[in-house]
């Protein structure tokens, strides 16, 4: 089964359900009409047998909402940690951008970019989150992409930024990295995508090698092990490894903003969300039925 995160075309933050990738359902949608309230949902992770979901109202910034539901069908609200009156003075008003799960923790990084915020919060149980450690700064940049593997979590953003945190509650910056768009974890190592064909390894997140760069316009915007190879997709190319450092180059026929893999099928979304493409490759893909009065312009994953 296939889930996914975004929105209703005229606003609402919804939580879509698929068996194929192709044919989506909305299942929840954040209805309510006064704040707080989530006009997009960002993202979405499963762990520990809960599903969680992150979201915030796009408009100015605030209302942070989670959400959690054990069948991916049937979701409920978690606690949130602004309210609207907060966000419109921008006292903290922040949207959840990515969540993750790793060693029975639940992770959350958001921001309001257009005002400085940055944060991160957690949770054990994917229901009751900790209040934010919130930071103001134009200069750092917000989280978009959590990943877990090994012993840690990894997260990546904007300004090249990458954090580092090995229980979830405390979190590191890493200096001198590059500059990545798209993380995955496989054979004991994190992999890091980035503008023009970069692909990167490092095994803690503070140290990365780069194995491939200087492919124009190719934007890696997804690392995925399928469990036989991990597959870097990107802008209009698919590279493929065996151990994250050598790679073959294929060019394809599609240019995703958003890709995951699940039951012998790559599904991939365009920027906006309402165009999907489906391969057995990641090379050769074929267009799918559109999205209609909504989209599905958050995060993409695939359960069994």
């Amino acid at each position: 089964m296939f889930y996914a995160a975004g929105q209703l075309a005229r606003g609402g933050a919804s939580i879509f359900v698929s068996p194929d990738g192709l044919d989506w359902e909305i299942v929840y949608t954040d209805r309510r009409k006064k704040s707080p309230k989530a006009s997009r949902m960002y993202d979405l992770a499963l762990g520990d047998g809960l599903f969680v979901a992150g979201g915030g109202h796009t408009s100015h910034g605030g209302d942070s909402c989670f959400y959690y539901s054990e069948n991916g069908r049937d979701w409920t609200e978690g606690s949130g940690f602004t309210k609207s009156k907060d966000a419109k003075r921008f006292d903290f008003g922040a949207s959840v951008f990515t969540v993750a799960h790793g060693d029975g923790r639940y992770v959350a990084h958001g921001g309001a970019p257009a005002h400085g915020w940055y944060f991160h919060c957690g949770s054990d149980d994917g229901q009751e989150w900790t209040p934010p450690e919130k930071k103001k700064s134009f200069r750092i940049g917000s989280i978009y992409q959590c990943v877990h593997g090994g012993d840690r979590f990894i997260g990546i953003g904007g300004h090249s930024r990458v954090t580092i945190s090995s229980d979830g509650r405390s979190w590191e910056d890493a200096k001198d990295v590059p500059p990545l768009i798209s993380i995955g974890y496989a054979g004991g190592q994190f992999i890091g995508g980035g503008m023009h064909g970069l692909l990167a390894t490092s095994s803690d997140g503070f140290e990365w090698k780069i194995h491939n760069n200087d492919q124009i316009g190719e934007h890696i915007k997804a690392v995925i092990d399928t469990g036989s190879e991990i597959v870097a997709v990107g802008i209009e190319v698919t590279y493929r490894s065996q151990d994250g450092i050598n790679w073959t180059r294929d060019l394809s026929n599609a240019r995703p903003a958003r890709v995951c893999y699940g039951d012998g099928r790559f599904i991939a979304l365009n920027g906006r969300g309402t165009k999907v493409y489906y391969s057995s490759d990641a090379i050769e893909w074929t267009r799918g039925p559109d999205i209609e009065d909504a989209f599905i312009n958050g995060g993409l994953i695939h359960s069994s």
